[in-house]
């Protein structure tokens, strides 16, 4: 039988970094790779769009970022 992982053992052995995004409310179509990608430590509306703050491995934060300047 295959042993559950333990979130915060994941968190403290790897390298993790905390970041906000900014999701415009035009991209909203990229939420779900915001979620499969970085754990979301809360979430905000305004007026541009949801505000995440998030938490990741630095390589996943930098590819978010580059979608949601890309979009």
């Amino acid at each position: 039988m295959q042993a559950m992982c333990d979130p915060q053992q994941t968190l403290q052995h790897n390298p993790m970094v905390e970041d906000l995004l900014v999701l415009p409310y035009a991209k909203q179509g990229l939420i779900g790779e915001v979620y499969e990608s970085a754990w979301v430590l809360s979430e905000e509306h305004d007026e541009t769009g949801r505000v995440l703050r998030v938490r990741g491995l630095p390589g996943a934060i930098t590819r978010l970022q580059r979608s949601l300047a890309a979009h």
